[in-house]
């Protein structure tokens, strides 16, 4: 079932949508996201054992406090599992070399009760953000997270506002996904359009012109969804087409989601939803005159304070938005919450 929460559905009377009806896929009409309380304050962390999945290869500390200081803050007090370039023996990591000679993560992770690993990327044929779908594959397969929400979500430009988990209310759905801000179609993304056509063929393109991008940066689901999910990415980028297709795995998760291979999907628009992707503020802000100043007015009006001053985005109906995801599109959210966070040594 894949429930999608959009202005549109732009496939409904094309070929893809056929393909997915006859593949037993049903589209559904929109249902709003589980609306949280009109409250600024951060939200209390749930009793389910939740986990957050990041890939953290090669980052100073500067992005660890980003990513898991603002997590820590909110109140979120489940599980964090980082895959990075070092690993819990100094002298390895030493001899190695890399962002691993900085003895301060490892130390800093502990202290937030981070646990982390070598990526080890054993297939040197393949980007780690693509190899990252079979670590994540390994640990969701672990018995502790049978019962758990899980978050696969990027790193560098990921900050936390409140508990990602806190009002989070399945509706049947395995997956959560999201779109971006000012939803571009395939269409009108020349990118994402190109990196569809290049490994599936102009055809498989333009039916899915129509279709509204959703972000492969983040992905929530049950431990049955996030494992469906990541053996449905990691087989389609193993058996991908040409050698081309062998990076960019938003081309794969638009690819698998429109053609019908994912199950029981809730498709989530951003300001609606507990991630909020902001990609789109700076890919497509522009006019021939410069930048849009509708987009960035957008951004400013839904841009506030919290009760202890610091800048804080909020949801369309005013609540806060739990997760910023490319937040570093908008220039005083950047500078806002680096300087709140980066410097700091919690």
């Amino acid at each position: 079932m894949i429930d999608i929460t959009s202005r549109r559905v732009p496939l409904a009377a094309g070929a893809i949508a056929a393909a997915l009806l006859i593949s037993g896929v049903l589209i559904l009409g929109r249902n709003p996201a589980s609306s949280p309380p009109k409250s600024l304050q951060w939200a209390r962390s749930s009793t389910r054992k939740n986990v957050v999945i990041s890939m953290a290869y090669g980052y100073p500390l500067s992005r660890f406090r980003i990513f898991v200081g603002s997590l820590r803050q909110s109140g979120y007090t489940g599980d964090i599992i980082l895959f990075t370039n070092f690993t819990a023996d100094p002298e390895r990591d030493r001899r190695r070399g890399g962002a691993a000679d900085d003895p301060r993560i490892p130390a800093y992770l502990r202290r937030n009760s981070v646990t982390f690993y070598d990526a080890g990327n054993s297939d040197v044929q393949m980007h780690p953000k693509l190899w990252r779908y079979k670590l994540y594959d390994e640990q969701v397969r672990k018995e502790e997270y049978a019962s758990s929400l899980i978050l696969l979500i990027d790193f560098r430009d990921v900050v936390f506002q409140a508990d990602p988990f806190a009002f989070i209310h399945l509706r049947g759905e395995w997956l959560r996904f999201y779109e971006e801000i000012f939803p571009p179609t395939m269409r009108q993304s020349h990118y994402t359009y190109e990196w569809i056509r290049e490994c599936w063929g102009e055809d498989v393109a333009q039916k899915m012109a129509d279709a509204v991008i959703v972000c492969s940066g983040a992905t929530m689901g049950t431990a049955k969804g996030i494992l469906h999910y990541t053996h449905k990415m990691a087989h389609a980028m193993q058996t991908a087409p040409h050698p081309i297709c062998a990076d960019h795995d938003q081309r794969y998760h638009n690819y698998l989601l429109y053609t019908g291979q994912f199950e029981r999907v809730r498709q989530l628009r951003a300001g609606h939803a507990e991630v909020y992707n902001l990609g789109y503020i700076g890919k497509q802000n522009r006019s021939r005159d410069g930048l849009n100043p509708t987009r960035w007015r957008h951004i400013a009006d839904i841009t506030t304070r919290d009760s202890e001053g610091h800048v804080a985005v909020l949801n369309e109906d005013g609540a806060i938005a739990p997760v910023l995801h490319q937040y570093d599109r908008v220039p005083w959210l950047t500078e806002a919450i680096e300087g709140r966070f980066a410097g700091r040594n919690q």
